[in-house]
């Protein structure tokens, strides 16, 4: 079984600070289950279109990265 791990964020949830959350979804088996990480960027610093973050600023790129991770850990530590 193969598990495959990706962070979304969806357009129809910005909150009205226009701010987004970062959520995982976790697809096995043809089922996804989705993980909200807890972690709100702003909407125009992550790219809809290919889900991925947009800002250049490293140090922002690794601290989401190492939550994201973290998050992902914890996740499949709980089951």
């Amino acid at each position: 079984m193969s598990v495959s791990i990706n962070a979304i964020c969806r357009k129809d949830r910005i909150n009205q600070n226009r701010t987004t959350n970062i959520d995982l979804r976790f697809i096995a088996n043809r089922r996804s289950r989705y993980v909200n990480t807890g972690i709100n960027i702003p909407a125009y610093d992550w790219d809809f279109d290919t889900q991925i973050l947009k800002t250049q600023n490293p140090a922002i790129q690794l601290r989401i990265y190492e939550q994201i991770k973290n998050q992902i850990r914890s996740a499949i530590m709980s089951g």
